[in-house]
């Protein structure tokens, strides 16, 4: 078995230029560039899913904002790299929950599965 390293999409350095500003608490962009490939890979996701037009810019902004001002802010988020894998689950969760909760809430509920739920949890820690 052979692993291949790909370099990941959440170091880009159009996200760094969004988020650039170490001051910045929940910055969520109006308006995102065409060129940003994390946002494509996102949007066209939440396309294929057949999910609403404002779900791919709050999926890319919560993305984002944990692995930019959260993560400097808490070195233990730094760790906790988020990925691809992850903006699948949110949007599975939201395509096979949005019918029977409203959109606010099954964006906060796949907010919570896989962001709060998966990070810092602190069972890849050792006591001492």
């Amino acid at each position: 078995m052979t692993e291949i390293w790909v370099e990941s999409y959440f170091g880009q350095a159009q996200l760094q230029a969004l988020y650039k500003d170490t001051n910045v608490e929940m910055t969520m962009p109006k308006q995102v560039s065409m060129d940003v490939d994390l946002f494509l890979i996102v949007k066209k996701i939440c396309e294929d899913k057949e999910l609403p037009n404002p779900i791919p810019l709050g999926i890319f902004s919560m993305i984002c904002f944990m692995c930019f001002p959260m993560a400097k802010k808490y070195f233990a988020l730094h760790r906790k790299a988020l990925s691809i894998r992850d903006i699948l689950a949110m949007t599975e969760f939201l395509q096979v929950h949005s019918a029977s909760l409203t959109l606010k809430t099954a964006f906060i509920q796949a907010v919570e599965l896989v962001i709060i739920d998966g990070v810092c949890l602190g069972i890849d820690c050792s006591s001492k």
